[in-house]
């Protein structure tokens, strides 16, 4: 994505054919199939207009089998007949990163069958965790390296409690509110307008929330802050293990409360004397 800042933690390199299945192009309010917003972005890529780059490519493809659709594209400079499993081959032999192939969750077993469609859009966005006729959602781990089930993630705190919790990223990488955004970034919640919009609108008669509002509304990732990644994880029942609890620090005087002390000053003497003879000679 041209319009993506550099370096980019937002997008990742596209699936491997074996896991393509599990994988869907998300589009947004200009393209909203996710496959044509795809095929703008190839064609804004310096690839698309080298013959040398699509060349190259097409004969990497060339003895492969199912890549004639692909090979046809590469050779005419034409798009239009890809598919969605063509255009993530070509991803994948130019190594490009995106946001647009997002995971597919299944709908849980207990839900197939029950309860009636959601109506906000919140419920659109999060429906294939909906626990049907049981009111409430199922958290869902918002790192997409975890394995699922995830067992070592937990809800975020409460507002009441957030002041006892700190952000903690990856030692040496990012710190732990750049990686929770990352994360934000990547949900279908955050990339849904109606979501955010939503999400905004439940919080516009709190004065003290008015910029949280207004960053969730307009869609302004660089300006959210802790507190507003937490409520945001609050809101959308995301759980993580980024949020951990702070050590607790003791006042001066409890701290010299706990510390051993000699209750006998001749004992005291004793060993401070001790201590003097046994010292080696200068």
């Amino acid at each position: 994505n041209p319009r993506h800042r550099q370096p980019c933690w937002t997008c990742k390199l596209p699936p491997s054919k074996e896991k393509e299945k599990l994988y869907e192009l998300v589009g947004d309010d200009t393209h909203p199939k996710g496959a044509d917003k795809l095929k703008q972005h190839i064609l804004e890529s310096p690839e698309w207009d080298s013959e040398g780059a699509r060349m190259h490519l097409a004969k990497k493809f060339e003895t492969l089998c199912g890549m004639e659709r692909l090979n046809a594209g590469l050779c005419a400079k034409d798009l239009d007949n890809l598919l969605e499993d063509d255009l993530l081959n070509l991803c994948r032999g130019w190594r490009f990163r995106s946001d647009i192939w997002q995971l597919v969750s299944e709908e849980p077993e207990s839900s197939k069958g029950k309860g009636k469609l959601p109506e906000s859009a919140l419920d659109k966005a999060a429906c294939p965790f909906k626990e049907g006729t049981v009111s409430g959602f199922h958290l869902r781990c918002i790192d997409p390296d975890h394995s699922s089930p995830c067992k070592i993630c937990k809800p975020a705190p409460e507002e009441k409690e957030e002041y006892k919790f700190m952000l903690v990223g990856d030692q040496g990488r990012k710190n732990g509110e750049k990686k929770l955004r990352k994360f934000i970034q990547m949900t279908r919640e955050w990339n849904s307008h109606e979501v955010r919009k939503e999400t905004s609108a439940k919080f516009k008669n709190r004065p003290d929330l008015q910029v949280f509002c207004k960053v969730v509304k307009n869609k302004e990732a660089a300006n959210l802050r802790k507190p507003h990644l937490i409520r945001l994880c609050r809101e959308w029942n995301f759980k993580s293990n980024i949020w951990q609890l702070k050590k607790l620090k003791l006042p001066r005087k409890q701290v010299a409360a706990t510390r051993p002390t000699t209750e006998d000053p001749a004992k005291a003497k004793k060993a401070v004397a001790t201590f003097v003879a046994k010292a080696p000679p200068k």
